[in-house]
């Protein structure tokens, strides 16, 4: 029995499902193909208050309500235990800690419950401000909004406020599955009782069929997958960009995720900042924000650009990367979290220290420079990736971890 934060695999439910959560939908298909493996997939849902059910493609679903993701509430473990009644699990894993319905399914039997890492926020929250302006991220007369109370304030203990669920949860954890040595350390503070299996991604289907060519990008061009928020990093990127603009004129930057359009008012003090830095730099004909894309068309955006830039001020290991590395995109990416597990730096890659902005600048100088050094770092990455991302092979040890949870609970 699966608890996930978003509708996995019903992209008819949310539009969450067109850019989040792929890997699952990868990994379920994977394991549903073993013949002693039965698979149901619950979700929060808002849009009734019953539990929804449905089978498809041989798993079950159920979306049980919850009126907000982001907020407890008395009726979502009841809920969760009804589905467990019904489906009899062997075994619960709950996917990522970031909100508090985790929590009340790890109240349902912490013996047979499996934990996996996904992001931290409550520790994303101690990162949160690096680089900003103390003007805009402490209680008062924000100068970007004039209202009292800045929202990169609100957001920020927002985070901390769901980070105490999240907290709770871990600490009620027997068994966790993470990837890096950053969500090893985290859980040895938080939990240091917990049974820790390493564990790598499985990533979405069509980044494993792809190959990404020197000769058929654009030069200049830049991928970056998220910037809506500022753990993101967009903002000390945009610092970098300012530093290469006048020797490259024509640099195009791509930014997927959500879509900011700068002639519409700010909906944050954050996007008025970006807005406040893009019109400070001049870089208003370099960005062009996509807004959500799909897995056909982040790909497409992989294999056109010139080089990926992941400049998050902390990640755990970003599937972002390994998409573009399994296809061999060139990556310049902060080195924080889990990062330096994924990418060696100068080998397969270059890190940078996330608040460096000349750093970043100049590894993606080196990448515009340097033709055949960088047609190496795209073979390494490729092959580096499709080790870690195997589909098989994380199949199997991940059914592993599963048999061996089930047989502690036998004994």
């Amino acid at each position: 029995m699966w608890v996930c934060n978003i509708p996995v695999m019903r992209t008819d439910k949310s539009k969450e499902g067109k850019a989040f959560g792929g890997w699952m939908t990868s990994l379920a298909g994977v394991l549903c193909k073993q013949s002693d493996v039965k698979l149901a997939i619950c979700y929060p849902q808002n849009w009734t208050k019953r539990t929804e059910k449905e089978n498809r493609n041989e798993i079950i679903f159920y979306g049980f309500y919850v009126p907000d993701r982001c907020q407890s509430d008395k009726t979502v473990y009841p809920a969760l235990k009804d589905i467990e009644k019904r489906f009899k699990p062997d075994l619960i894993h709950v996917f990522g800690t970031e909100f508090p319905h985790s929590l009340e399914a790890l109240k349902l039997d912490p013996d047979r419950t499996l934990v996996d890492i996904q992001g931290l926020i409550g520790v994303y929250a101690e990162h949160y401000f690096l680089r900003i302006p103390a003007s805009l991220t402490v209680p008062g007369v924000n100068r970007l909004t004039g209202k009292h109370i800045s929202p990169i304030y609100e957001n920020m203990l927002a985070l901390k406020k769901r980070g105490v669920y999240e907290k709770s949860a871990l600490k009620r954890a027997r068994y966790v599955t993470g990837r890096t040595e950053w969500d090893l350390a985290c859980m040895r503070y938080i939990n240091p009782k917990a049974e820790y299996y390493a564990c790598n991604r499985i990533l979405r289907e069509s980044f494993y069929g792809h190959e990404w060519k020197y000769n058929n990008v654009r030069k200049h061009s830049i991928l970056i997958s998220q910037a809506d928020y500022p753990v993101k990093g967009f903002h000390i990127f945009l610092k970098a960009l300012h530093l290469l603009r006048k020797k490259y004129s024509d640099i195009e930057v791509t930014v997927a995720g959500r879509q900011l359009n700068l002639s519409d008012p700010p909906k944050g003090t954050y996007d008025a900042y970006i807005r406040e830095q893009i019109r400070r730099y001049h870089l208003e004909g370099m960005i062009h924000f996509t807004g959500l894309l799909d897995e056909r068309e982040m790909c497409e955006q992989y294999l056109k650009t010139n080089v990926f830039v992941l400049p998050s001020l902390i990640e755990n290991s970003p599937n972002s990367l390994g998409e573009a590395m399994i296809m061999g995109v060139p990556c310049v990416a902060s080195n924080v979290g889990g990062n330096n597990n994924m990418l060696l730096h100068g080998v397969e890659g270059y890190l940078y220290q996330a608040d460096a902005e000349y750093m970043l600048a100049y590894y993606l100088e080196e990448i515009f420079e340097r033709q055949s050094a960088v047609e190496e770092l795209s073979r390494n990455a490729k092959i580096r990736a499709e080790k870690t991302h195997d589909k098989k092979k994380n199949a199997q040890i991940l059914l592993d971890i599963y048999r061996d949870i089930i047989r502690k609970n036998e004994r």
